[in-house]
């Protein structure tokens, strides 16, 4: 659960959204074809919130997946998690 924090594009992370949950952790999902979210909407637990894709530095449809603290990368895993259900063909 959290809030929607930024919705954006970047020419490395493509459509992105960025979480900041209440515990002061933001997670970022990237590289996504299309988004569901707005800023500032409150989200659930499971809620979908994106698309995986191919945009920014992407060669195939994927989500980047980063954990910040503080402003601080504490795991980040660009393109490790490939998603075959749910990605726009």
């Amino acid at each position: 659960a959290g809030k929607v924090s930024k919705v954006g594009k970047s020419k490395t992370l493509g459509k992105h959204v960025v979480i900041t949950h209440s515990d002061g952790l933001k997670t970022t999902y990237g590289n996504c074809s299309s988004i569901s979210v707005k800023k500032g909407q409150k989200i659930k637990k499971g809620a979908v919130i994106a698309k995986a894709g191919s945009t920014g530095s992407a060669k195939s449809p994927q989500c980047h997946f980063g954990v910040q603290k503080d402003s601080v990368s504490v795991w980040e895993k660009p393109g490790e998690m490939h998603l075959t259900q749910g990605q726009d063909s």
